[in-house]
């Protein structure tokens, strides 16, 4: 798990760099309102493919174990699912552009939608086939690509229709270079009812499910374009996009390192080793992003000046602790939470949960933005996730009961409290990118030092073990870390 998870991590880590690059130069060549549309019309895209196939590839993950799928089955399926979800997300979005006469505003969802679609496809296969060197090369390509392709188109006044392009070419070019649709083509087409049957009864209440968390932040954007003007679009997507970014990569690449072993766990071994997996698994969620969420808290002074343009610092850096905790609170239900009802193959339940969630979102967010501007589309995300944390866990012990191992979050929520006192405490006058590093290696080495101290995960233990392993000449020292 861990190898994959390196990897997995790697191929996350690549396209925030990119972000990073792109969003210094995007919030300084765009205005406000280009940069807002820009992002909600990404938003959109990436909203309709994750609803119309994450059902499939949900599915597909969970019943992966049990060896009724071979390659050629499996591709073929992949095809046809692809092809006619593609289509039928197409012809909507042209009826749509004809009715309401935006044209390029459909066309360039619908480049965006199908590319994203495809190029998904693609990582999703390599995921469950374990090719995770395959799933980093490719994230690297595209990345390159990305950059390139993004500083061009907007050194050529391309404004948002140049970043929007952008995308659809980096991720059409790898597809292209790794030879998907060439390949594809090998495998035909399969219509395997009982198959899809299957898949389907699971993975559409997920995908509905899911759908309701993501349309959140989109009506959001939609909801302050209506209430307040674009600019305030603008503003929350660079305040959301950051955290979100650089939280999500940490997570996503803990689960999906994670999540293929724990199924396969439940089903060799049975609920009890599961449990213990998972537990293992929510410990490490929490040691990765606590840290990260406050160590962010505190080099966002130095680090986003660099990355945005000035109209964009002030307000970031004001919006950031409600930022941190929205996300945080949707990371542990999506990857923590989410998993009593996915695990117990009983979606369903969920939904209604989910649904009052996003009720409540659009509520609160009608009754706060006109009083609180921007930050109550914050706070109306956090009630929202909260109802679904809560509300989740409980509905979900009915089904599959989750470890909740409190002496160890306490120790790691108190490491990471620790840690973030301890960098305020210090006072370091350099240049912002000195600052920034000094904070980061110093953080760092402090929540590894309380990590050690506390025992976390027994980490003490593990130590031992890895400089036993590694240091055969030194075995001695190992007594150092009992």
């Amino acid at each position: 798990m861990l190898k994959h998870g390196f990897f997995y991590l790697f191929a996350k880590l690549t396209p925030l760099l990119a972000s990073f690059i792109l969003l210094a130069v995007y919030t300084r060549f765009l205005t406000v309102e280009d940069y807002g549309l820009f992002t909600t019309i990404q938003a959109i895209a990436y909203s309709i493919s994750g609803f119309m196939f994450s059902w499939f590839y949900v599915g597909l993950m969970r019943f992966w174990s049990d060896n009724s799928l071979n390659e050629i089955k499996l591709k073929a399926l992949v095809n046809s699912v692809l092809l006619i979800i593609i289509l039928l997300v197409l012809i909507c979005l042209g009826l749509w552009a004809f009715m309401s006469q935006q044209i390029y505003i459909a066309v360039y969802c619908g480049l965006l939608f199908a590319s994203a679609a495809c190029y998904e496809a693609f990582q999703r296969i390599n995921a469950m086939e374990s090719h995770s060197q395959l799933y980093l090369q490719a994230e690297i390509r595209r990345t390159i690509l990305l950059v390139l392709l993004g500083l061009a188109f907007i050194a050529l006044n391309y404004s948002w229709q140049g970043a929007l392009f952008a995308i659809f070419l980096s991720n059409l070019l790898v597809l292209w270079q790794q030879k998907f649709f060439l390949n594809q083509l090998k495998f035909g087409l399969l219509f395997d009812k009982i198959l899809l049957s299957k898949i389907l009864h699971y993975g559409l209440p997920l995908s509905f499910s899911l759908i309701f968390l993501e349309t959140i932040p989109v009506i959001d954007r939609l909801l302050l374009a209506e209430l307040l003007d674009l600019k305030a679009v603008g503003q929350f997507a660079i305040a959301y996009n950051l955290p979100n970014q650089i939280l999500m990569i940490l997570a996503s690449s803990i689960n999906l390192a994670a999540y293929p072993s724990i199924i396969k766990i439940l089903e060799t071994q049975g609920e009890f080793a599961a449990k213990q997996k998972l537990e293992n698994y929510l410990i490490l969620l929490l040691a990765v992003l606590l840290p990260a969420l406050l160590g962010l808290q505190v080099i966002a002074v130095d680090l986003y000046p660099l990355l945005m343009g000035k109209e964009f610092v002030t307000i970031s850096l004001e919006l950031l602790p409600l930022a941190n905790l929205t996300v945080f609170l949707f990371i542990l239900y999506v990857f923590y939470v989410s998993l009593a009802f996915q695990l117990a193959k009983s979606i369903k339940p969920s939904l209604g949960l989910v649904a009052a969630a996003a009720l409540l979102s659009l509520v609160a967010n009608i009754g706060l933005i006109p009083s609180f501007n921007i930050e109550g589309v914050f706070i109306a995300n956090s009630l929202a996730y909260v109802l679904c944390l809560i509300g989740g866990y409980m509905i979900g012990t009915r089904y599959f009961p989750l470890p909740l191992p409190l002496i160890d979050i306490l120790k790691i929520l108190l490491a990471s409290t620790l840690m973030y006192l301890i960098l305020q405490m210090f006072s370091i006058e350099f240049m912002p990118v000195v600052n920034m590093l000094i904070k980061i290696v110093l953080g760092a080495l402090c929540y590894g030092f309380l990590v050690y101290l506390f025992n976390i995960a027994q980490a003490r233990q593990k130590l031992r073990i890895m400089m036993a392993h590694y240091l055969p000449r030194y075995k001695y020292l190992g007594h150092l870390f009992s």
